[in-house]
């Protein structure tokens, strides 16, 4: 308790200048670090979501045609920064956990049961999603008095924060978890020292934290911090970019080096739709025509006037130009003609080209993003996946630790103790495959003794849960062949009650 309150920590108002490390320097310092990276978490998020800013245009061109063109502009995007992001998320799928190499089934089923009581199995995918559009994600384990199970809760990385021990990447000294008490309008703070939660508030209008309450020990004697990270893309040195914004904290989205290719599609299409909607309306033109003028009125209905002190005129058009009007004039030294047909063929070579630069930069399969000619087969797709596959495999692994983590803490916090060190988080396979070579290589691995039974299971895809109640039944089948062999002639008796 001592090292909770180091320095200032007694005060109501927390003090702007606290004391290093006291709690009141802690949770300053974290909410800055949030509130430095939302900005650019946020602009990731509204391309993952396909709320792209505008194309760009000249401001005065974009305040004369704003009213015309708006709902031109509002149809030109296409939103390929969520395919970057799906093609990657939708093979990350955990099925379950092996805890330490001598583990058994049951070991699994009961990291499961803490991991699905939390319904995970659903909101784990959101938090992986997150962390690879905006850069990270957090999961944050607690188990509150009378609960069966510890909770586990994916964590929004606008509303949390951890910072690691000076000159370690895994040891964390705090963190915080912010959100707004929708009841009483109070923002609310926890924050996370090791062994140790403190609760703050600062009421509405407030710019100071508070108090509330004393600080309550971790669950099960857990003496870390109960906030995990999952950092998208980590990386050992954070260099300053100048071609673009990064996250300050850790972390990096997968969208960060292709979002100006999705503006360039934004205005290839941007052009491409009123080349098609001036094409599709036939622009025609008239010589020797007399053009008469008027003069041009501000706001208030006056004429307004030159620097020459005349007025200033403006010409009146012609003609009410539409589908459905006849253009007609009294003279005939009037001529008319139309403009010939706008090709789009530039526009879409462009677009094609630039996804050709996406599906490189991403190692996205071209298919996913655009069809070229007849359909690929399945040897075709599956070499194009290859990539792909490679990707996401590495993405188990910067993953993997960080949820095999939290199943660790959350063991603890059930009072299991200290849990196997190695536990393993188990992913579906990345690789899709057709059901009949996926069974084959399996069988072919299997009957080598290269694999036990249950790996076996394992790569077809069966979850730990059904693999522990097939290997159960096969149990009880044994039995039954072992009864009928001691006794050939007479029907098995099973103790019902057994």
């Amino acid at each position: 308790m001592d090292d909770l309150n180091r320095g200032p920590s007694g005060a109501a108002d927390l003090p702007n200048d606290a004391e290093v490390l006291t709690p009141e320097w802690w949770i300053s310092r974290l909410e800055s670090q949030i509130e430095d990276d939302i900005p650019t978490m946020d602009l990731w998020w509204r391309y993952f979501v396909g709320d792209h800013p505008f194309p760009g245009m000249p401001e005065k061109i974009r305040q004369r045609v704003w009213n015309s063109y708006k709902a031109v502009l509002e149809r030109s995007n296409a939103n390929f920064m969520g395919s970057v992001i799906d093609a990657v998320a939708e093979r990350c799928r955990p099925i379950g956990f092996r805890l330490g190499a001598d583990s058994d089934f049951k070991a699994d089923l009961d990291s499961w049961k803490i991991w699905q009581s939390s319904n995970m199995d659903a909101d784990a995918p959101l938090a992986i999603e997150t962390a690879f559009a905006k850069g990270r994600a957090f999961m944050s384990i607690w188990r509150h008095e009378g609960d069966k199970y510890p909770t586990i809760a994916a964590e929004d990385p606008g509303q949390c924060i951890v910072e690691n021990e000076p000159g370690s990447r895994h040891r964390r000294a705090a963190a915080l978890k912010m959100y707004v008490d929708e009841w009483t309008g109070n923002d609310c703070g926890d924050l996370f020292l090791p062994g140790w939660l403190l609760p703050f508030k600062r009421p509405s209008g407030s710019s100071q934290w508070q108090r509330d309450g004393d600080p309550i020990r971790n669950p099960g004697g857990y003496k870390g911090i109960p906030i995990v990270p999952l950092e998208n893309r980590p990386r050992l040195t954070r260099a300053k970019l100048k071609t673009r914004k990064y996250l300050l904290w850790g972390g990096d989205s997968d969208l960060a080096d292709v979002t100006s290719i999705q503006d360039r599609i934004n205005e290839t299409i941007l052009n491409q739709v009123i080349a098609q909607w001036f094409a599709a309306f036939k622009q025609r033109y008239a010589t020797g025509l007399v053009v008469e003028e008027e003069p041009v009125r501000d706001a208030n209905g006056e004429i307004m006037m030159g620097s020459d002190g005349k007025p200033l005129m403006r010409p009146v058009e012609p003609f009410d130009a539409w589908l459905d009007r006849l253009w007609t004039v009294d003279s005939d030294k009037v001529k008319f003609g139309e403009f010939g047909e706008t090709d789009l063929t530039g526009y879409l070579k462009s677009r094609e080209r630039d996804l050709q630069d996406l599906s490189t930069i991403k190692r996205i399969p071209r298919h996913y993003l655009f069809q070229e000619g007849q359909s690929p087969s399945g040897d075709a797709i599956k070499s194009a996946e290859t990539g792909l596959v490679a990707v996401v495999r590495r993405k188990h692994l910067t993953l993997g630790d960080p949820l095999e983590e939290t199943n660790r803490i959350a063991r603890i916090m059930a009072g299991d103790g200290e849990a196997a060190a190695d536990s393993e988080m188990v992913w579906a396979d990345p690789e899709f495959q057709t059901y009949g070579q996926l069974v084959d290589g399996v069988i072919k691995e299997f009957d080598g003794g290269l694999i036990t039974w249950e790996e076996a299971r394992e790569k077809l895809g069966y979850t730990p849960q059904q693999t522990a109640r097939a290997k159960g039944q096969r149990n009880l089948e044994s039995l039954l062949r072992t009864v009928e062999d001691e006794d050939p002639e007479g029907e098995p008796q099973l103790d019902r009650a057994a």
